[in-house]
Order: C-alpha cells, then sequence, then structure tokens
C-alpha cells in the first residue's frame, strides 16, 4: 500500500454505536440530548462537531473536505441511470478527473495502511463494516456505476463482488445482510486489493482517454464524496474495533491536531429569523447530496452559540455533578438510552479502578490520561 499519505489525527470519544472520527472532534454539551444529523438522519449525541485539516496533505486530499460528520452506508446517493449519461461531452475535464481519482483512492489505502490483515477482517458490532469490506466496497461503486455502464472492453473482476460489496443500493439487486460482514473471510485482503487496483486501472484509462461528457463528470464525482464518506466511517468502525481489545492497540503514535483557542470563553447572540437553508443547485454551486436539496426557507428563534469548545474538564464536571443520573437534563429518547446502555461516561472514556478518580481515554494512539484541557 502507498506510504505517500502521513497525517496525524486528534481523538475524542463519544457515546453512540459509532464513537467519533479521527480527524473529527465530536462534541457533547452536558445535558444535551442526541440530536439527528440532517445529512445522514441518524440519531446522534454529539451536540457539536468541528472538521479539522490534517496538518499534511502530501495527497492534495484532505478529511475537512468531507461533508457530513455522521454518515453511514444508508444515506448513500443513488446515481443516475447509465442510459441518461450519453450527453454532450465536456472538454478538458479527464486529466482533472484522473489527478483527483488517484488522490481519493490512494488516502483510502491510507488509512488502511496501519492495520493488519486480521485488523480488516473484524466487524465489532452490526453497525460497523470491517475496514476490508469498506474498501471493496468503494470499489464497487466506480465498478458498478461507470465501469460497467461506459467502458465496452471492461470486464468485471469478479461477478460475485457485485452482491458480496453491495450496501443499500436497491436497484442493483440483492446484497450480503450488513451485520454479517465479518463473516466474509473470503475474499482474502490480498484478493480485495487486487480488485482496487483491477479497478483503478480501468477507471484511469478510461479518464485518461475521451472527455467525458458532463454526466458522467458529475457521477464520479458522487464517487469521490461517496469514497471520502467511506473514509470518514473507516477511521469511526477502526477506532471502535481497537477500543474493545483489552490490548489498547494503537492505530499512530503521531500527536492528534492541537486547536488554538482563544483563552475568552463566552457566547454569541444570534437574532433568528427567516433564514435559508440547503444547497444552491446551480451550475458551479459544487457538489452536494441529494439530501441537501432543495434549498428552502425556515424560521430560528433567537439562539446563541459558545465561543469555545467543550472541554474535557468542563465535560468531566457534567459527569461528577450526575449528569447521566438525572433525568431532568435529558430529553425521553436519550434519557432511554441511558439506562439502556448504561452510559456513565463518554464512550472512550475508562476510569482507571487503580486509580480513584482518575480518567483515561481511548484514541487511536491507545489509551492516555484524559487531557482535560483538550476539546
Amino acid at each position: 500500500m502507498p506510504r505517500s499519505i502521513k497525517r496525524r489525527y486528534a481523538a475524542r470519544p463519544k457515546h453512540g454505536p459509532r464513537g467519533d472520527l479521527r480527524s473529527v472532534y465530536a462534541f457533547n454539551r452536558p445535558g444535551q440530548l442526541p440530536m439527528r444529523c440532517k445529512a445522514s438522519g441518524r440519531v446522534d449525541d454529539s451536540s457539536e462537531r468541528k472538521l479539522l485539516h490534517a496538518p499534511n496533505h502530501t495527497s492534495a486530499f484532505c478529511v475537512a473536505s468531507m461533508r457530513c460528520t455522521h454518515v453511514t452506508e444508508e444515506t448513500e446517493s443513488m446515481p443516475p441511470n447509465p442510459t441518461s449519461l450519453a450527453a454532450a461531452p465536456t472538454a478538458s475535464i479527464a486529466p482533472t478527473l484522473a489527478a483527483r481519482y488517484a488522490q481519493v483512492r490512494a488516502a483510502t489505502l491510507a488509512i488502511a495502511e496501519p492495520l493488519s490483515a486480521e485488523d480488516c477482517q473484524v466487524q465489532s458490532m452490526p453497525d460497523a463494516s470491517p475496514i476490508k469490506w469498506h474498501l471493496a466496497h468503494t470499489t464497487w461503486f466506480f465498478e458498478t456505476f461507470l465501469l460497467e455502464p461506459l467502458a465496452a472492453s471492461y470486464t468485471a473482476f469478479d461477478p460475485a463482488f457485485r452482491v458480496l460489496f453491495n450496501s443499500y443500493y436497491n436497484t442493483v439487486g440483492e446484497k450480503h445482510p450488513r451485520p454479517e460482514r465479518g463473516l466474509l473471510s473470503r475474499p482474502s485482503l490480498e484478493r480485495v486489493l487486487a480488485y482496487r487496483a483491477h479497478v483503478d486501472a480501468a477507471m484511469l484509462a478510461m479518464l485518461s482517454g475521451a472527455s467525458q461528457t458532463e454526466a458522467v463528470h458529475s457521477l464520479i464525482t458522487l464517487g469521490f464524496n461517496h469514497e471520502q464518506q467511506h473514509q470518514e466511517l473507516m477511521f469511526t468502525d477502526l477506532k471502535h474495533m481497537l477500543s474493545v481489545s483489552p490490548l489498547a492497540p494503537v492505530y499512530t503514535s503521531a500527536d492528534p491536531t492541537q486547536l488554538n483557542e482563544s483563552s475568552a470563553r463566552g457566547w454569541s447572540a444570534f437574532t433568528g429569523g427567516l433564514v435559508e437553508i440547503g444547497h444552491e443547485a446551480e451550475p458551479g454551486a459544487g457538489f452536494a447530496f441529494d439530501n441537501e436539496t432543495p434549498r428552502h426557507q425556515t424560521f430560528l428563534r433567537p439562539y446563541q452559540l459558545a465561543n469555545a469548545l467543550v472541554t474535557n474538564r468542563e465535560f468531566l464536571a457534567f459527569v461528577a455533578d450526575g449528569g447521566y443520573t438525572r433525568h431532568e437534563l435529558w430529553l425521553s429518547e436519550g434519557w432511554d438510552r441511558v439506562n439502556q446502555s448504561g452510559w456513565r461516561a463518554p464512550m472512550y472514556w475508562r476510569e482507571r479502578s487503580d486509580e480513584l478518580g482518575a480518567w483515561h481515554e481511548f484514541t487511536l494512539r491507545g489509551e492516555h490520561p484524559l487531557a482535560l484541557d483538550a476539546p
């Protein structure tokens, strides 16, 4: 696998089945209940998220370009019917597409690089997917929606993969049950990587050839964003996978990205009123998923936002004050989840039994004492 992409990833625990993302800080506000992500529709208990740029972008790929901080395969946009893609060619876009394709695909391999074949096989819970599956499914997208319908000379790597690595695209056909993805010991990781190489060669040949139509350009761009969603999921899933081991394995030894925060803490007031939200679907407006449109008006009551991120120290005070035992601080759905799941602290916080009151945190750098002034 390529070693051209090196990043530092930050760590921050949260509740919920997925944990948080390595280049995304997820923050809980004391007393705040699970919130529904507008992009994915899933309930998540993180009340605030901040995407961080990785310090080194040798591949020109940045995790901060991801559009949704909590996404799953359920939200994947359905590509257009290939028969509708035969529009007038668009000139001078193929070289740019080829370069970006290589960058996005290399970034996915870089995430898997520190992992063993055994790591890539594990599915630590039904809501997660094995890293091997992510590597294959993102490849399946380009094969299924671009190469098979548009590249006349293309030969499928393995026809069985059409079912194995389908996620939620019902119009494509059958799919393997999500909770059973970890049971797929075959194909091997080596064969999945060969699958990626096979599809990559065909895609780069297609992108380096004749100019693509605007419709094909849009579909390929959707594929890029789809794969970047899965890169985010890979960090989420591999962190949970490593966290269930009593060995507290280390994914990376790099220090997390540091935030430069102002010492001034307070609240900023907003008047609210009638506002417009959603993507402006106009030429040149850039990429958006279908669930980000149409742009429309909505009414906001006056509100306030904190001008600094909640720190571990502040959230620890919430825990010590009985935040997980006081129903008045939670909405009913959140309170039910607190009791059903036995929540007493954020998911990756661990109170050491040999050190009274000493909290540690599991991160992608292993387990460390809780950094009280970190977000």
